[in-house]
């Protein structure tokens, strides 16, 4: 008798010790003294109360499972945010101003997912008394794990923060207030995405920047309930070196121009001679500091040089206009090509001399040495329409089998 006495109070004792944990019931709730408040690794492994009129019912009744329970009195008047994390499923978050047991509870505030992790936000009282529950109704177990956090945001957040640079490398120190996640845009990026797609969520982040110069960097505060403020402000980066500058030169022979580069303070360069190159995205020299360049026929080109040191870049520009003769531009044959008026607006007259039956291929040439148009010439087709010609200096080609000669006309 005395060993079944015994039994009955080792398990009544038993029963009782899991009960008397911290969190089990109203009476032992976990309490929360002050915000921001933390805890990790809880389970909800108290009382399973009744239904609250914010629960749910049958299937979706979220307080079906065990429940951990926390007290909670605020101490100012304002927005709270209470988030679980790592969860199990189908979990509930209660905020009441009774204990679950009281007739007369009712829910100042609820979150419940089928998927676990609710948060909240809601207006709690100064020096109210407040039950937060934990439940689970998951089918699978009557209990979940959970991670808790109970933030104020009663002030709003506000954006500040200060930056040290070493060459182009900057590093940002965040100086906010009030404030819990953070989105960093730096002001060099080729496409700004929208919260909360693109920037850098680092507290304190550290970016590299390309080049040198003024950037408008961009930082946007969260608090817990989600109010933000958002702060833009320049900072300078300035190389402790010397700048670049472009300059050249040049000697037109012909069709050939030599360039003499006269830049200063320069470690790389790109050439772009205005007829296959395309400025300023493919150079048509890299490598030669003083180059040499022969252009196929007559006309005006754009020359730039580009320059670049550690500090940056630098550009100079020179129109050149070349007249010579090539393979592509011979004036000494036997006939001669007549063009006028020259300028024109509108139409052009061809007259061609000695040219002895042979077939002529007109062609007319942009300064780029692009083929705009092409036709075979004759006698009775020697009066041309070029309104549809954009306005520019062009080269008109007359090539035979044999021969070619080259004019220049101007259509304004």
């Amino acid at each position: 008798m005395k060993k079944i006495l015994l039994i009955v109070f080792s398990l009544t004792f038993a029963l009782n010790y899991i009960n008397a944990q911290v969190g089990s019931t109203c009476t032992l709730a976990d309490v929360v003294s002050a915000v921001p408040y933390f805890a990790t690794g809880l389970t909800t492994n108290g009382t399973t109360y009744g239904s609250l009129p914010c629960s749910g019912t049958g299937f979706q009744n979220y307080m079906s499972g065990n429940d951990y329970v926390f007290s909670f009195i605020p101490t100012s008047t304002g927005n709270y945010n209470v988030a679980l994390a790592n969860t199990g499923y189908a979990v509930g978050l209660f905020v009441t101003d009774l204990c679950p047991d009281d007739p007369s509870v009712q829910c100042a505030a609820y979150n419940v997912s089928p998927t676990g992790n609710p948060t909240l936000n809601t207006v709690l009282n100064s020096g109210t008394p407040y039950y937060i529950v934990v439940s689970s109704n998951s089918i699978i177990t009557t209990t979940t794990n959970f991670d808790i956090s109970i933030q104020s945001c009663t002030t709003a957040p506000t954006s500040s923060f200060t930056y040290s640079d070493t060459l182009l490398n900057v590093t940002f120190t965040n100086t906010s207030n009030d404030a819990v996640s953070y989105l960093w845009y730096f002001g060099d990026e080729a496409v700004i995405l929208p919260p909360p797609f693109g920037g850098d969520t680092s507290v304190n982040p550290i970016h590299t920047y390309a080049s040198y110069g003024t950037y408008n960097v961009t930082l946007i505060t969260y608090n817990a309930c989600g109010a933000t403020d958002t702060l833009v402000l320049p900072i300078t980066l300035v190389c402790s070196g010397t700048y670049p500058v472009a300059n050249f030169s040049y000697l037109a022979n012909g069709l050939t121009v030599d360039f003499t580069n006269n830049s200063t303070d320069v470690t790389t360069f790109e050439w772009f001679f205005g007829d296959s190159d395309i400025f300023p995205f493919i150079p048509g020299d890299t490598v030669t500091q003083n180059p040499s360049h022969t252009y196929l026929i007559d006309g005006t080109y754009t020359a730039n040089l580009i320059v670049y040191n550690e500090c940056g870049s630098d550009t100079f520009t020179i129109q050149i206009t070349v007249v010579g003769t090539s393979i592509l531009n011979n004036q000494t044959n036997n006939f001669s090509v007549n063009c006028f008026p020259n300028p024109t607006s509108k139409y052009l007259t061809i007259n061609i001399d000695n040219l002895n039956n042979e077939t002529a291929v007109i062609s007319l040439i942009n300064s780029l040495g692009k083929e705009i148009i092409s036709f075979k010439y004759n006698k009775e087709n020697s009066i041309f329409n070029l309104e549809s010609i954009s306005k520019g200096i062009y080269t008109f080609r007359v090539q035979t089998n044999t021969r070619q000669s080259n004019k220049i006309i101007i259509i304004k």
